[in-house]
């Protein structure tokens, strides 16, 4: 298909010959989270179409999380009436499930394109959506909602419950029935052992089988969840924790906490399946896993004996949908699968990168016909921006970590562009998604410095040269964009410091006129854990004040929270404070995607010191798994106009 794909005539033929495929590798996988965000069937096999045009032969489907349970189980009809459906930011039910004839489709058109599709049973964690149905299989009796966050949460099977094992039991009775792969995954990750230390069933249970402590307890309970499959003809496979307390026999360990799962696993006979976070998974933006990193991605660790390498089935991309729903799964595959599909199915040995670029041109050109709208490969720019001692603006284009590793023997260089910011210019989206600048915008430059008389974006953009001898871009373009204020390089007395973690980049991080991007953690803005921003500026002079501004961002699944609401003050003399206005927000705080949102409020004449308070949250909310503990507020910029 791939040679149809690409064939210049477009009639169908194709030249005769013979090609023969063996890849490296026999488990060449997927993940599919369906548990945070349900994807419809066509979606589904659209996804196994593409698996099977890249050489993939697993689809790992995960099927029950915290936030739903997706899989619809005769006699337990609470797992879907009420373990389906979580509370959306807009207050109304959000979920869904797969009936069984769904899945026979789903399984029956991946099996005929030679795709094996492995569920994933989510034990003992992450399974707050079956203690919302059966709350009663939990240590503690609950009420349980299904969650709206993610994370790692406190409430788990119980393990001195038999009434669970009876469930999994019926459970696995129906995917035996669903699924004919040999496989069935049980997870076994990020299991808190806190309800059990205090359970008296579980202390009972210890007691009983003999085991030392809880996290015996946890070998046990796999141990007895790999004996149900085993009694229905399954092999059992988790993530690498389940090497804690001891394997079943026959058990596989996926390994995705770096590869010291995996080679624990194959030195003591089993086999294994490497996904670790660095190289596979794909949920992280391309900043974070670059192509040309997964690219160099090899399953098979260094230093083992080949005996033990051979117990490596494979490897696998993790595609988990926290943020990552249903319309966004192709910017996060492409281009990167077709890079994981090399790693996978390629003979061992280093990856020319420039040989690899060339041929990945070849597929790009046809995706559109197959509807696939890619995301950035990499994010191999880093931007610096300063303002200068006469006034100036100057921005330094640099290469990241990966990219100089990757890319020196493909001649890169920098093209640069400084442009008034485009009307349509939205700050929570990603360069990439931006306004297209016209090419004549463009110079061949690392470095820009100018004045900065309006709102301005700064942008660069990587070139390599490819196979053909051309420069032709790489990666995503870097962006920073820079504000104009009255405040620009005055310095800022903050009542409480901000975190030694995040205190910004430059002497004056709070008026350096260079505005905070999507990723927190990108130096421009400037973090507070548990604290009010309680900022004053002196501005040098009395001056006339149109307006005072600041920007915060909300990032719910790492703690951090817009502002209650921002207070602004003026005063010509530093005592005297007049109250400039109050701004607040209507976005709530269980919104899951990133938010970045302006407070501001109107100025007055002859003002001289600026003061802006910014109420932290103070405590992470009740549904939330950091229930009452300190929030973070991040903030990037006070601008006066």
């Amino acid at each position: 298909r791939q040679l149809l794909l690409a064939g210049a005539a477009g009639d169908g033929r194709l030249p005769a010959g013979r090609a023969e495929l063996a890849p490296r590798f026999r488990w060449r996988g997927m993940l599919l989270d369906s548990g945070r965000h349900l994807q419809d069937v066509p979606t589904i096999l659209r996804l196994v179409d593409q698996l099977a045009l890249y050489g993939f032969n697993v689809l790992h489907w995960h099927l029950t999380e915290d936030q739903g349970w997706r899989l619809e189980v005769p006699g337990h009809p609470a797992l879907t009436e009420v373990g389906a459906w979580r509370t959306g930011p807009d207050g109304r039910p959000y979920g869904g499930y797969y009936t069984a004839g769904q899945v026979r489709e789903v399984v029956a058109y991946a099996a005929a394109r030679f795709v094996t599709v492995v569920p994933e049973i989510e034990l003992p964690g992450h399974c707050k959506a079956a203690l919302a149905a059966y709350p009663e299989l939990s240590c503690t009796g609950g009420p349980f909602a299904v969650e709206t966050q993610w994370g790692i949460h406190a409430d788990v099977f119980c393990a001195g419950n038999d009434a669970v094992f009876a469930l999994l039991g019926d459970v696995f009775d129906h995917v035996a029935g669903l699924f004919p792969a040999a496989y069935v995954h049980i997870g076994g990750d990020e299991v808190p052992k806190d309800r059990w230390l205090a359970c008296p069933r579980c202390r009972a249970r210890l007691a009983a089988e003999g085991l030392a402590d809880v996290h015996d307890l946890q070998g046990w309970f796999v141990r007895r969840a790999g004996s149900l499959l085993q009694d229905r003809g399954r092999r059992l496979i988790g993530w690498d924790e389940i090497l804690e307390g001891g394997l079943p026999p026959g058990a596989t360990v996926q390994s995705w906490r770096g590869t010291a799962g995996a080679v624990a696993a194959v030195e003591a006979g089993h086999d294994a399946v490497v996904s670790p976070t660095s190289d596979a998974y794909f949920d992280y933006d391309a900043g974070q896993l670059p192509l040309e990193q997964v690219l160099a991605f090899d399953p098979v660790p260094a230093g083992l004996a080949p005996a033990a390498a051979a117990r490596i089935l494979g490897g696998a991309l993790n595609l988990w949908t926290e943020y990552v729903p249903q319309e966004r799964i192709d910017r996060h595959l492409y281009p990167r699968v077709a890079a994981m599909a090399e790693a996978l199915g390629a003979p061992a040995g280093p990856k020319q990168l420039a040989a690899f670029l060339a041929r990945l041109a070849v597929h790009a050109a046809w995706w559109p016909r197959l509807g696939i709208t890619p995301g950035p490969a990499s994010r191999p720019l880093r931007l610096e921006a300063a303002r200068t001692a006469d006034g100036d603006y100057a921005v330094r284009a640099d290469l990241d970590a990966s990219a100089r590793a990757h890319l020196g023997g493909l001649d890169p260089r920098v093209r640069m562009a400084a442009v008034p910011r485009p009307e349509a210019w939205q700050a929570a989206r990603p360069p990439e998604e931006q306004p297209a600048l016209p090419d004549a915008a463009w110079s061949a430059t690392d470095r820009w410095r100018g004045p900065l008389e309006a709102p301005m974006v700064v942008l660069a953009q990587l070139l390599v040269r490819g196979s053909d001898g051309e420069l032709q871009p790489y990666g995503a373009p870097a962006a920073v964009e820079l504000e104009p204020s009255l405040a620009a390089g005055r310095p800022v007395a903050c009542a409480a410091p901000p975190s030694t973690r995040y205190p910004g980049h430059g002497e004056h991080p709070l008026t350096d006129g260079a505005r905070g991007g999507r990723d927190f953690a990108d130096g421009r803005w400037v973090g507070f854990e548990a604290a009010d921003l309680d900022a004053t500026i002196d501005l040098g002079a009395p001056t006339t004040v149109a307006e005072v501004s600041l920007r915060a961002i909300q990032d719910a699944n790492a703690w951090i929270f817009l502002p209650r609401q921002v207070r602004f003050y003026g005063s010509p003399d530093g005592r005297r404070w007049d109250d400039l206005g109050t701004a607040d927000h209507q976005v709530a705080d269980r919104e899951q995607q990133k938010v970045i949102r302006e407070f501001t409020a109107a100025g007055r004449e002859q003002v001289r010191w600026v003061r802006v308070v910014a109420e932290n949250l103070g405590g992470c909310p009740p549904w939330h798994p950091g229930k009452g503990q300190p929030c973070w507020l991040f903030v990037d910029e006070i601008r006066v106009r």
